[in-house]
């Protein structure tokens, strides 16, 4: 439930022909805070954004507004009477959106043609700062932090045996974890050793249950477009399965993107060894379960097992098979 002050405040600052009132919680996403309000006339999206400051938030509705107006179908905030994108509620910054019906597609039952309009709006968004990325958002460094990844790796592997209880999920992880400290100690890849530039504004959350068919949400970082592009093909195409039908998948979204937005092999290759060694190091899943007790991310853990158990033994023969597909 909403707290009716809030919405309150709402009602005060909007002219929405019409007060709203709550309607539901949305109830995807696994570190966000969103809600669906309502009123006689249309619904409303009310998204609570995560604390990552004000300047950030800024910059991510001057990019929203940057695309919007290239023509990327991007979902613009509701203006306040004051003409603000987005307002201070508690400590807490929200932004009110109109409620899209669009339709979302569940990835295992994308089409051909639906793989192919992913791919497609990706190389649209990245294309539009290819020439020369505006100075909307200040770069941010991406990389992995060995010594911190094995640190927290090694206090949560702790925090669960000195539990008096282990679940099965607990030894699960703690097997998980075992391995991941063992393949970070062999790492010797720095993430400048791949010579990859952050000169491109991408999505940064690209994936299905962001995606409208036909709508479009979020898009608020400046990166190498090739770890968005890499990332949206694990989502899309891989997360938990490494079969055939994943990698035909694949050529059909690595194909369709390069039709548009031509990628050269070694900056693919060179993508997807940093995306790999980023989610090698990553521990924000573990981190989410035992350290802040966010029990909706438990059902991401299999997922990261099986990415670890497959990609850190083959790939090399998954960079190869990637790159071969178009």
């Amino acid at each position: 439930m909403l707290d009716q002050k809030l919405i309150n405040k709402i009602n005060s600052i909007y002219d929405l022909d019409g007060e709203v009132e709550f309607l539901s919680v949305v109830e995807k996403g696994f570190l966000s805070e969103n809600y669906i309000l309502k009123n006689n006339k249309q619904k409303f999206f009310l998204k609570k954004y995560r604390a990552f400051g004000l300047d950030r938030l800024k910059e991510t509705h001057a990019v929203k507004k940057f695309f919007y107006k290239h023509k990327i179908p991007v979902i613009m905030p509701i203006n306040t009477k004051a003409k603000k994108t987005f307002f201070l509620w508690k400590s807490n910054y929200y932004g009110l959106f109109p409620f899209v019906n669009g339709r979302q597609i569940d990835v295992d039952k994308l089409n051909k043609k639906e793989m192919e309009s992913c791919a497609e709006l990706l190389a649209k968004i990245h294309l539009v700062s290819k020439s020369k990325c505006p100075k909307l958002v200040k770069g941010r460094s991406f990389g992995w932090d060995k010594k911190n990844s094995l640190k927290k790796s090694r206090y949560i592997l702790n925090l669960i045996k000195n539990k008096k209880v282990q679940s099965v999920f607990d030894k699960k992880v703690a097997k998980y974890l075992v391995q991941k400290i063992e393949f970070i100690k062999k790492n010797k890849i720095e993430y400048e050793d791949l010579k990859l530039k952050n000169d491109h504004l991408i999505h940064g959350d690209f994936h299905e249950d962001n995606i409208f068919f036909d709508k479009k949400g979020d898009i608020m970082n400046v990166s190498p477009r090739v770890l968005e592009l890499v990332r949206a093909m694990w989502f899309l195409c891989f997360y938990d399965r490494y079969d055939g039908s994943a990698f035909k998948r694949a050529q059909i979204f690595l194909s369709q993107y390069s039709s548009i937005y031509p990628i050269d092999k070694d900056e693919l290759r060179r993508g997807i060894a940093a995306w790999h060694l980023n989610q090698l190091h990553s521990m924000w899943v573990v981190d989410e379960i035992y350290l802040k007790n966010n029990k909706r991310v438990e059902i991401l853990m299999n997922s990261y097992i099986n990415f670890l158990n497959y990609q850190s033994r083959n790939l090399e023969k998954f960079s190869k098979r990637i790159l071969n597909c178009f």
